[in-house]
């Protein structure tokens, strides 16, 4: 390509040189740029705002639809012993596992035994749940003894899900002592 030299009003015959020289000069003037086209502008911000929509309406809709699918809450290990203090608990859920309910309809069952295998009757016995994904608060319970040993409660779970079993025993005499256990609650 060779130089050409132009004298000023003298046309020439590249007119795609001239305009792309033109377009070279208006960005180093610092002209703005044109406007965008405001339906242009409209439809990409409508897009946008359906596009996320979309998104808010498939998380709801599958959160919604968890509640229907079956779940496959692995049962509670029933008859596991943990120890509190000096003493050995033992807990078992009815049904197992427990099951979301608005009232208490999960019965627990404790059994409370001394390093010597002796059963420890007369002591205080609470419960207490707690979600673990979830503030819900505590919700506690006394347990009742039936003898030999051996105490229980009803307890009702709010929600599926985690949760935390601490069961404080306190017997006659001595100093409270907890354990805790971790359950998943079946809707």
């Amino acid at each position: 390509m060779g130089i050409q030299h132009q004298e000023p009003g003298q046309e020439t015959d590249q007119p795609q040189e001239k305009a792309g020289e033109a377009d070279k000069t208006l960005a180093l003037s610092g002209s703005p740029r044109p406007a965008l086209d405001t339906a242009k502008i409209r439809r990409r911000a409508l897009l946008v705002a359906l596009s996320m929509l979309a998104l808010l309406l498939l998380a709801g809709f599958g959160d919604a639809l968890g509640n229907y699918l079956p779940h496959t809450t692995p049962p509670f290990d029933n008859g596991q012993t943990q120890t509190a203090g000096n003493l050995r608990v033992t807990l078992q859920f009815t049904p197992n596992p427990p099951r979301v309910s608005g009232d208490p309809a999960t019965l627990v069952a404790i059994t409370l035994q001394g390093n010597n295998g002796q059963a420890v009757d007369g002591a205080r016995v609470q419960i207490s749940l707690m979600m673990v994904t979830m503030d819900m608060g505590v919700n506690e319970t006394s347990a009742q003894g039936l003898g030999q040993g051996r105490y229980q409660a009803k307890v009702a779970f709010l929600m599926p899900g985690a949760w935390q079993v601490t069961v404080t025993v306190t017997p006659v005499g001595g100093a409270s002592a907890s354990t805790t256990y971790s359950v998943d609650v079946a809707s």
